[in-house]
């Protein structure tokens, strides 16, 4: 199985985003190996689709899904949607909140469960990072399958 975990950059502009979608692109080409399934996690710094506090479209998301390793989000897949959020943050008198944190996987690996975010009525008021969540992102789970391989090849 080819394996990676990238963070991304994390400038929130137009240039930003572009320079995101030329890295997930990047190293998405160098995971190519059509016998082998792919498995992703990364902190995108990217929103799945364009927010109200951006100017600008989401293009590393949409660039990730559209590469031809075909990868497919977990949390997507078991929740029919992106969690509301994966990092939750002061900035200034503005609340951070939002998704940038994914598992992409590939065929044939199958998505069984994933771990949902705490709720909001837990987090501090000062937000992430916090006594109870270390850091401004919370932990991404998901329990995936992965039928058995011989030399590369899936059986059955």
């Amino acid at each position: 199985m080819n394996c990676a975990v990238t963070h991304l950059a994390a400038k929130k502009t137009e240039e930003g985003e572009q320079i995101r979608a030329h890295q997930i692109t990047q190293l998405l080409d160098a995971l190519k190996n059509k016998d082998l399934p792919c498995l992703v996690a990364t902190d995108m710094n990217a929103s799945p689709q364009q927010t109200d506090s951006s100017d600008y479209p989401s293009q590393a998301y949409p660039s990730a899904l559209q590469h031809e390793l075909k990868l497919r989000s977990a949390y997507k897949e078991a929740l029919s949607e992106e969690p509301e959020w994966t990092s939750w943050k002061k900035r200034g008198k503005h609340d951070a909140k939002y998704t940038i944190d994914y598992i992409l996987v590939s065929k044939p690996i199958e998505v069984l469960e994933v771990l949902l975010p705490p709720i909001d009525a837990i987090i501090e008021l000062g937000r992430l990072p916090a006594w109870s969540y270390p850091s401004d992102h919370v932990s991404l789970f998901a329990k995936l399958a992965l039928p058995v391989m011989e030399c590369g090849k899936t059986n059955g």
